[in-house]
């Protein structure tokens, strides 16, 4: 085989058969095809197809399933992409890592491990370290689509300018069904067109019905009931209610959403570009998979932990090993806003009316300021959640229901302006809200100064 040749099957094979999986949406198939003289990641159904993923270079873009012209110039035997000679990124991080968190005389296991406490110098150590992305075989981006998602998406651009790097790069987006602000998913699909990676977006289900977080919650508090009938059925006494909605302690709507969604894309993933069994005995190794999140440890107690590590729930022993590293751990909103910024990538308005996150948008997690503003902005979605805990009796909080909440915001004018103003901007524009620009001015405010939300 060609020189040529060996560089398109090892280059080409694992993003050219990214999307000929065909996941089936409400937006119809998502698959690799060769459209208008470019070849990319289209979405939509036969004719009706919109341009999702910016084409790659043609001698990158190669697949079993390709163009005849191309397929007859690359090897039709599936290749792993990771460089063979590329030392394993864990090694070098447990070198920095252990020692330093040793010298505080903490371990990975302990409650009060914290990088935010750590010095200023190690902070700056740990901020530094890279991994080997010419290690893996896939780089998947996670992203919601909020301002860290967009904040991470830049910086690993400035990594992968090489187009052996760009060629392993997918941006992953789970739905949170009609919870999810309206938009988010035309903010993914930009934020696609505007770096050149392809987007894959996954719509949960449930018994093959589309999903969200209000179906989820509804899920778990039928079961849960299912559980207490059962109990007492047998003469036990049911001590209290365990809470239905995601908690701090029972967040399990990120697995429900999307995780575990993620996790059977990888799976589909990988049989359709390497076959099913064992792949470390196929090939020698298992399929590398760097998974990115924009996670920052200045938001929580568990993001302030190894900013890089083993991947459990996406690894096993046969068939795949993925690490997980957080790009932006250390950076503060003030960088996240820059970053931004500097890379030109558009943002949601919720951000700009005052939402403080995006994704979510009655989020249980969230602030009570934030959870009232949601459901002021969608009462449609207020009505089903005071209804959820009407019929199941549980707080969509586990420190107050969704109905004290609401009633608590009407005395607050402040936030009753901001509902005022965001209905407005999200809900009553034909089309949807805007996606702003940092090249734009909104409002006579120039978004080179971009709005950071208070609170």
């Amino acid at each position: 085989m060609s020189e040529r040749n060996k560089a398109f099957a090892l280059w080409g094979v694992g993003l050219g058969t990214l999307a000929a999986i065909g996941l089936n949406t409400r937006q119809g198939s998502r698959r690799v095809d060769y459209r208008d003289g470019r070849y990319g990641l289209w979405m939509g159904e036969k004719e009706n197809r919109e341009f999702v993923g910016q084409s790659l270079p043609w001698d990158i873009m190669t697949h079993r399933n390709a163009n005849p012209d191309l397929k007859a110039q690359a090897d039709q035997t599936p290749a792993l992409m990771g460089s063979t000679f590329a030392v394993n990124p864990m090694i070098s991080y447990r070198q920095l890592w252990e020692p330093m968190v040793a010298s505080y005389g903490l371990t990975d296991d302990s409650r009060s491990l914290n990088v935010n406490r750590f010095s200023e110098a190690d902070r700056a150590r740990l901020a530094a370290w890279e991994p080997n992305l010419y290690y893996y075989d896939l780089i998947l981006v996670n992203t919601s689509g909020g301002k860290d998602s967009a904040a991470m998406i830049a910086k690993i651009c400035q990594l992968t300018k090489d187009p052996r790097l760009q060629n392993r790069m997918i941006a992953i987006h789970s739905d949170l069904g009609e919870a999810e602000h309206p938009m988010v998913k035309q903010v993914v699909k930009q934020h696609g067109r505007r770096t050149h990676m392809p987007v894959v977006i996954i719509e949960p289900t449930i018994k093959g019905q589309l999903s969200g977080l209000i179906e989820q919650v509804q899920k778990r508090a039928k079961s849960i009931e299912r559980e207490e009938a059962a109990a007492r059925a047998k003469g036990a006494t049911v001590k209290k209610k365990k809470h239905a909605a995601p908690g701090f302690s029972t967040r399990y709507c990120t697995s429900a959403l999307k995780t575990g969604n993620i996790k059977k894309w990888l799976n589909s993933w990988i049989t359709e570009n390497f076959g099913k069994g064992n792949l470390k005995k196929k090939f020698g190794r298992r399929v590398r998979i760097l998974n990115l999140l924009g996670l920052r440890a200045g938001e929580s107690e568990s993001r302030s932990k190894a900013g890089f590590k083993y991947k459990a729930g996406y690894t096993n022993k046969t068939r795949m090993v993925t690490h997980e590293w957080l790009p932006i751990q250390f950076y503060n909103t003030n960088d996240v806003w820059e970053a931004i910024r500097l890379a030109q990538l558009p943002y949601h308005s919720a951000y700009q009316v005052g939402f403080g996150r995006l994704s979510c948008s009655i989020c249980p997690l969230a602030g009570r300021d934030d959870l009232a503003l949601g459901m002021m902005v969608y009462p449609e979605l207020a009505q089903k959640m005071f209804a959820l805990e009407d019929r199941y009796g549980f707080k969509w909080k586990e420190t107050a229901s969704a109905k004290e909440i609401f009633q608590a915001a009407k005395n607050n004018p402040a936030l009753m302006q901001r509902a005022k103003r965001a209905r407005q901007e999200l809900r009553l524009r034909e089309g949807g809200p805007r996606m702003w620009l940092s090249t734009q001015t909104v409002g006579g405010s120039p978004i080179g100064r971009p709005y950071i939300p208070q609170g």
